[in-house]
């Protein structure tokens, strides 16, 4: 996850263990991280990690004399960031049944797996009349920039006045105790090509 890697392992049948040692090992250097005392929860916490990577830990078992037993390596882990349920509700302009197209988000989603700033790729739900929406999972932290449009540019949202706006940015991040983030505050003014904006 992106709050870091828990290590855990099992506890060592020897009656002499005075501590555990943790050891991380990233492009091919290895160092310890972390002394455990024997006899606390067998795990530990390894927050010093980058989304993208890849880790592998080893544990060894060390007496009271500081004698150290054979390191006994893990599995290599990749850290990724985790994906939030982000729900877009958008309210529109009561007349835009009366053109084409359904009402699309489009933008960077900083993910591999979404259409990249195509105004016909991520086609949302009809609500009612002034209502549509769409949950999409993105990657926590993501900072989005999007629009929404009806299939093509010549149908993108403006302004009051028809000026062209800015596009809308968002940055994924999931209040305290709530798994998703829902995003309802965005209204279109207008629309390119129905209200007749150049």
């Amino acid at each position: 996850s992106l709050d870091g890697v828990i290590v855990t392992w099992e506890a060592s049948p020897s009656e002499d263990v005075a501590a555990y040692r943790v050891y991380r090992t990233f492009e091919g250097e290895t160092q310890v991280i972390a002394e455990v005392p024997a006899g606390e929860d067998l795990r530990y916490h390894d927050k010093a990690v980058a989304p993208g990577s890849r880790y592998s830990y080893a544990i060894s078992a060390v007496d009271s004399s500081l004698n150290e037993s054979e390191v006994i390596p893990t599995e290599e882990v990749k850290v990724e960031r985790r994906a939030i349920p982000v729900t877009f509700t958008v309210t529109v302009p009561d007349y835009t049944k009366e053109g084409e197209g359904d009402v699309v988000i489009a933008g960077d989603f900083g993910t591999d797996t979404l259409p990249f700033w195509d105004p016909a790729g991520i086609v949302m739900t009809q609500l009612d009349d002034q209502h549509w929406t769409v949950t999409l999972e993105i990657p926590e932290g993501a900072k989005l920039q999007y629009k929404y449009a009806r299939g093509t540019w010549d149908a993108v949202e403006k302004g009051a006045e028809c000026e062209e706006i800015a596009n809308r940015t968002l940055t994924v991040e999931v209040p305290e105790g709530q798994s998703e983030l829902l995003v309802d505050g965005d209204v279109i003014a207008k629309w390119r090509d129905l209200d007749k904006c150049g």
